[in-house]
């Protein structure tokens, strides 16, 4: 086998021109076919323009903050998310998003994105002329039947046709792009179009469209209404919680509690010395009463000085006298008058009477002289002196108890007042507090508002929608170069294919495999070609 190797020539140049001359015929025609080709796709493909829109997303309040609502009743949290890739990358998505896209096709119409194929190809036909128009027109009627065919194939196998509308969204989907530049926080937005000035208005339209909606879905609806609607709630209920304490203050007179509250307990201790004080004199004066009471009763209140016995009762002989006169003038009345005269009757009666009277005299009496005990009238006047004192001390003890238990009631009524002012201090205080959150939300919510109003995000446009009237496909230059760098190489390719294929099939000695060409008909080196050239293959 190396022996073969090395007995094998090599091909040259020579051999290599001289079967491209052999099979200059093929070879001319496959050149001329794949520049024709060629020729004829550059100038038959529409053009396609591309519109770029950047935009970078940086950190903001949609990142760095949660949403008021979240955050009430908290102070701030930030809530930076863990990649920033992530958050790119749903930039990216929402941008390409199918609701993104349908506002779009509202804003600009079905038609202008569908006729955007025929308007591009009859501008560049308006644009070309001779040989290229031609081509440009046949080449539209070809891609027109193309088109029917491939709409009536859709329109038997789909049961219901798309309309415009979904037509023109599907075209978007397939068309426009958001992708993230790497290592980067800019997000690339493209459209290609037939026409730039469609497709810088579709970036423009899309772009537009997310930053008002990447605002409106980094907000809560209806925050500020709500923080609104509560801050003044709260601020009602803390200005009737204020006022209720300030009449309660007015009207219990408290100013400072716990000075009030010292005043009190010293009073009470004041007037509980003075009480017991007052009793004990009370108690005092009431044994020494007690006491001049017993003494009183056991003294006699009199002593005697002298006694005088037989002495006459000069009452009784008043008697006596009067009951002569009464016998002196009943026998005058009998004298006068019948016995049952009423006179006579009456002074009868009257001397009956006096003669029990004096019957039940004593004839004689005895005189007996006394006086006043010196004991007594001493123990009385001590009893009377100390007497006033005692109820006095009792009018006293009273009047503390009265003004101890007023004392006390007082203290009593400033703790529950204290109690009442310390629960309404602390409603106050949590009202307050709310008040001061619900506050702080609302500003927070108003600059949301204010932020939304003025479409103010974290998302900046860094390049606006590009208007690029240079084309990016087809490249006609790059077009008809490769396939030049083709025709020529596939040329060279089947020339020497062909030759191969010839000498192979060929009878080795047959003078049909020597050509005509009495120029190298003798040359030493045709018997070498062969092998040369079958080596090769």
């Amino acid at each position: 086998m190396n022996g073969n190797r090395q007995s094998r020539p090599e091909v040259t140049l020579r051999d290599i021109l001289f079967a491209v001359f052999r099979h200059r015929k093929k070879a001319a025609a496959f050149f001329l076919f794949v520049m024709t080709a060629t020729i004829v796709i550059t100038f038959l493909t529409p053009r396609t323009y591309l519109s770029k829109s950047k935009l970078f997303v940086r950190l903001g309040r949609e990142n760095a903050m949660l949403d008021s609502a979240a955050t009430l009743g908290n102070n701030p949290v930030v809530a930076v998310p863990s990649s920033r890739e992530s958050e790119i990358n749903s930039v990216a998505e929402m941008l390409a998003s199918r609701a993104i896209l349908e506002r779009v096709v509202d804003e600009l119409g079905p038609e202008t994105v569908l006729d955007d194929r025929t308007q591009g190809m009859s501008e560049q036909s308006a644009r070309e002329g001779g040989v290229a128009q031609w081509l440009q027109e046949t080449g539209n009627q070809a891609r027109n039947w193309a088109s029917g065919v491939v709409d009536s194939l859709r329109s038997a196998v789909s049961s219901s046709s798309l309309t415009p509308r979904d037509q023109a969204l599907e075209l978007l989907v397939k068309t426009l792009t958001a992708e993230p530049v790497r290592k980067s926080n800019v997000v690339l937005v493209t459209y290609e179009a037939r026409q730039p000035e469609l497709a810088k208005q579709v970036v423009a339209s899309a772009v537009n469209a997310y930053l008002e909606q990447h605002v409106r879905l980094n907000r809560t609806r209806g925050t500020h209404e709500f923080f609104a609607e509560h801050t003044k709630r709260l601020g009602d209920e803390l200005e009737r919680l204020e006022g209720e304490l300030g009449n309660l203050k007015t009207t219990t007179g408290l100013t400072s509690v716990d000075e009030q509250r010292t005043q009190i307990v010293a009073r009470i201790g004041r007037l509980e010395d003075e009480l017991l004080t007052a009793q004990a004199a009370r108690v005092e004066a009431e044994t020494k009463v007690a006491a001049l009471r017993a003494k009183l009763a056991e003294l006699p209140k009199e002593q005697v000085l002298e006694t005088n016995t037989g002495i006459g009762n000069q009452g009784t002989d008043l008697i006596r006298e009067k009951f002569f006169a009464l016998q002196v003038a009943e026998r005058e009345a009998a004298s006068i008058y019948t016995a049952n005269h009423p006179k006579l009757q009456m002074v009868r009666g009257e001397l009956a009477e006096a003669a029990r009277i004096m019957d039940e005299q004593e004839p004689t009496r005895t005189e007996v002289k006394t006086a006043p005990d010196a004991s007594y009238e001493q123990t009385r006047l001590a009893l009377i002196a100390e007497e006033p004192l005692l109820e006095a001390l009792q009018a006293k003890t009273a009047s503390l108890e009265k003004q101890l238990a007023d004392v006390r009631g007082s203290l009593e009524t400033l703790n529950a007042n204290e109690i009442r002012i310390t629960h309404l201090k602390r409603e106050i205080d949590l009202c307050e507090a709310d008040y001061r959150k619900y506050a702080a939300n609302l500003e927070e919510a108003r600059i949301d508002q204010a932020m939304e109003t003025e479409r103010m995000s974290n998302i900046s446009v860094v390049q606006p929608a590009s208007f690029e009237p240079r084309a990016i496909r087809p490249r006609r230059a790059l077009n008809l170069a490769l396939g030049l760098l083709v025709a020529v190489g596939g040329a060279l390719g089947v020339a020497l294919c062909a030759d191969y294929l010839q000498r192979s099939s060929s009878v080795p000695g047959s003078s049909e495999d020597s050509p005509k060409r009495p120029d190298v008909a003798e040359s030493p080196r045709r018997s070498m070609d062969a092998p040369a050239l079958a080596g090769r293959g």
